[in-house]
């Protein structure tokens, strides 16, 4: 069944989520302070592994052409871009 899921990340770096293989990013802020990524999922489907990248304002991007863009989100006076690897978009 499809539905929302809400998941944690961190402000910088890679963080590993476990999500159903239908699964796809739909929107990224923060709640509360703490930045979260809403996707829609079919729980149905088996879990597996996807990694999130979190890159600031003018930090480099390693392998960006195997990356997909997400999206941008603000926290006060920082700028955070959020990827996921290609193959799992």
């Amino acid at each position: 069944m499809d539905v929302i899921y809400k998941y944690q990340l961190a402000l910088q770096g890679v963080d590993t989520i476990t999500a159903p293989l239908k699964f796809k990013p739909l929107h990224i802020d923060l709640q509360q302070g703490v930045p979260c990524l809403w996707a829609l999922i079919d729980n149905e489907f088996p879990d597996r592994e996807y990694k999130i990248y979190t890159y600031g304002t003018g930090h480099p991007i390693p392998d960006v052409e195997d990356k997909q863009y997400i999206c941008t989100y603000q926290q006060s006076m920082f700028v955070w871009h959020v990827f996921m690897d290609k193959e799992d978009f």
